[in-house]
This record gives C-alpha cells, sequence and structure tokens, in this order.
C-alpha cells in the first residue's frame, strides 16, 4: 500500500459511537506494508450497559436508539491505495468484543544491574504479544488465555536496540534470558480472569 485515506474509515460502535481514524498513529505495518495491525483507543463507557438506576422505560429507550453493540470496520471503496494505483473496495467487517473477564493480567517485577533492556512476553509461535522498555514493576494486562513466555533482550552498549553480533568481528549478540519459574519451567499457563504473578525477573 502507498496511501490511505483516512476520512474512507470509521469504526460504527453503534448509532451514537461512530469512531474517526484521525492519524496514521492508529497504524501499524509489516515491513512490506501488506498487512496492517490497528490499534485505537476507545473510551470503556461506550461499551457499559445502561446503569440499573435507570428505569425500564429509560433503559429501552437508550437500548433502542443504541441497537446491539457490534464494532464494524467500515471501509469506503479506495480507502486504501496500492503501488500500482489499484484500491481496495468497500468493505464491513464486525470485530468481535472480548470482555475483560475473558482476559487475564500477567505482573512482573525486575530487579536488575542494567539500564537498557527489553521485555517481550512471547506467546506459543514465539510472536511478540506485548512488550515493555526499562520498566521494573508492571503489568501486561488484557492478554488471553494460553502458555506464553517471558524474554529479556540486554541493550548493552546502550544504541536503543539488541544487535545480534558480527561474526566477521567476534562479537557476540548481546544477552538474552528466559524467564523461568521456581521449578524450572518456562511456560506460563494464563487462565482468563486471571493474574499471574508477581513472576520476579533477575538479570
Amino acid at each position: 500500500m502507498k496511501k490511505v485515506n483516512l476520512d474512507s474509515m470509521s469504526l460504527f460502535i453503534d448509532s451514537l459511537n461512530i469512531i474517526a481514524f484521525d492519524s496514521l498513529q492508529d497504524f501499524q505495518w509489516n515491513s512490506l506494508r501488506d498487512e496492517l495491525i490497528i490499534e485505537k483507543t476507545l473510551d470503556r463507557s461506550i461499551f457499559q450497559e445502561p446503569s440499573k438506576k435507570l428505569t425500564p422505560e429509560e433503559i429501552d429507550s437508550i437500548q433502542n436508539m443504541r441497537g446491539p453493540i457490534s464494532p464494524t470496520l467500515q471501509l469506503k471503496k479506495a480507502a486504501f491505495i496500492g503501488i500500482e494505483n489499484d484500491s481496495t473496495a468497500e468493505l464491513q467487517e464486525s470485530i468481535p468484543i472480548i470482555k475483560p473477564e475473558r482476559l487475564g493480567i500477567i505482573l512482573v517485577e525486575v530487579n536488575t544491574q542494567f539500564d537498557n533492556y527489553y521485555i517481550d512476553l512471547l506467546d506459543e509461535r514465539n510472536e511478540i504479544v506485548a512488550s515493555e522498555k526499562n520498566n521494573t514493576n508492571f503489568n501486561f494486562v488484557n492478554i488471553s488465555p494460553g502458555n506464553y513466555r517471558i524474554r529479556v533482550l540486554i541493550d548493552e552498549n546502550g544504541n536503543s536496540q539488541w544487535d545480534i553480533g558480527n561474526i566477521k568481528e567476534n562479537i557476540p549478540p548481546e544477552p538474552v534470558h528466559f524467564f523461568t519459574t521456581d521449578e524450572g519451567n518456562e511456560s506460563l499457563i494464563l487462565r482468563a480472569n486471571w493474574e499471574l504473578g508477581p513472576n520476579r525477573l533477575v538479570f
């Protein structure tokens, strides 16, 4: 893709809430620019049910006005333009809502002598689910149930990246550590509606 038309994209929550994409900061492309991740922060209150303090008639009125809450990504024709000047067709794609109680939290505490490091949460496919930089006490939140590992990449030379080393110059890769439990396991099993930890990393 070579161009994004932001005014041709929106997230339809309900009849009262249509969210526009007003910044390219919401988008993260892969290196080939053929796969896109969209991250948009939304107000939690949008998804809340009407207060039980309201009368039944008021609740019915609000629900009828809002309709069922089922977010839909709406793309008008030519929302994306390719490098050959081809364009995407009109699209409406329903997005499922994952409720917080179906997710979990992994608590992390760090004790280290290093100033610069990255802490990655890896899933079973060894893909990064979440990451933190130079943080000593934090939580990985809204994580789907499953098996995970915590990886530490140490930026020893402080150049804001983890270096793989150089064989020709006999420079080894910068250090990598994996968190292990007291039982010696690298795998962490997270269940829905759980807080797992604190997991104490010492390196």
